[in-house]
């Protein structure tokens, strides 16, 4: 096991290099830079004084120079650069952000299993009843809301009408830092954007989960135990349920994954100050440096959420090795 995850870490630093040229030379191709995002509708700043700062900068260098220098400060120092926007180190902008989106990530992964896993073994055991017909119209309906809609509609109803949750922001800025009162504001913060996701999420958790365990209930083994005189509540934890969850457990990495780096449109929409908000805002504005070192940090996140993956299936089931 040790040796296939060194194994995985090594490969990871060719891909990682692949992506960083590539996401880099397509931020170099894009029309305009920081500068012209920052400066460009500003009346007291002429052509010139444009010209003057893109030479500062070094952004009227060759793209490979501009690579060379963004890579090895990264390598030799782990500086992603400065923000043109902010005039700030990279690594501070992000890190004040990221404590946000895991927080928002790690209660919406909380809540989408814990609605998503019931809800699936329900539908798997109660299969074409009532119960079981009701799980799938919600699925059906899940899968058909766009994250925008059901996040507007969640915003307009209980933060506008009702006014039981804030509409913007990560915290009270009124709050003690540290106080029982800071924890609290929070978490008001957090349940409105994490319940949204959430629901989205159980989707895809609850179709295979239901399938698996229909599927599993017609095997041969699960014959065997119920002819054997095997208990039902057994028959169902100790070979049902326990195969059942593998296909679930394998794509929790992805989960995590998608849950710090694909909430855009929910930190957008209630204004939570995460790095998926971060991301949108340097791509408006054009920081590159930013939407640069958050691509990177994607990528990276990725390949840990796959490696995550395959070692959990081997906690869980010891027949299946990782090679």
């Amino acid at each position: 096991m040790w040796k296939t995850v060194v194994r995985r870490l090594l490969i990871l630093i060719p891909q990682l290099a692949a992506v960083s040229l590539f996401v880099f030379f397509l931020a170099y191709n894009m029309p305009g830079d920081a500068l012209t995002g920052a400066f460009g509708e500003d009346p007291n700043m002429t052509p010139e004084m444009l010209a003057e700062l893109r030479a500062e900068l070094g952004l009227d260098d060759p793209w490979f120079q501009q690579y060379g220098r963004w890579i090895w400060n990264i390598v030799s120092s782990g500086d992603f650069g400065r923000s043109h926007t902010q005039a700030r180190a990279v690594t501070d902008i992000i890190g004040e952000r990221l404590g946000n989106t895991f927080r928002l990530a790690l209660f919406t992964l909380i809540l989408q299993y814990s609605i998503a896993i019931p809800l699936g073994v329900i539908a798997g055991r109660k299969r074409g009843t009532f119960v079981d017909k009701a799980i799938v119209f919600y699925t059906f309906f899940a899968m058909a809301m766009p994250t925008v809609v059901l996040a507007l509609l969640m915003l307009f109803t209980f933060g506008f009408n009702l006014g039981w949750f804030p509409i913007r922001g990560s915290v009270d800025v009124l709050a003690p830092s540290g106080s029982f009162e800071y924890f609290t504001s929070r978490m008001h913060h957090l349940i409105l954007p994490a319940v949204t996701g959430a629901l989205l999420g159980t989707v895809f958790i609850i179709n295979i989960l239901r399938a698996e365990i229909i599927d599993t209930q017609n095997s041969d083994y699960v014959t065997t135990a119920r002819s054997k005189g095997v208990p039902a509540s057994r028959v169902y934890s100790r070979h049902i349920l326990r195969n059942s969850v593998l296909p679930i457990v394998s794509i929790l990495g992805f989960a995590i994954t998608g849950l710090l780096t694909g909430s855009v449109f929910i930190e957008q929409i209630f204004s939570y100050p995460g790095i998926g908000n971060l991301f949108v805002t340097s791509m408006i504005t054009r920081d590159f440096p930013i939407a640069n070192a958050l691509i990177l940090m994607t990528s990276f996140l990725t390949a840990m959420g796959t490696l995550l993956g395959d070692i959990l299936l081997t906690i869980i089931d010891p027949r299946i090795r990782v090679r």
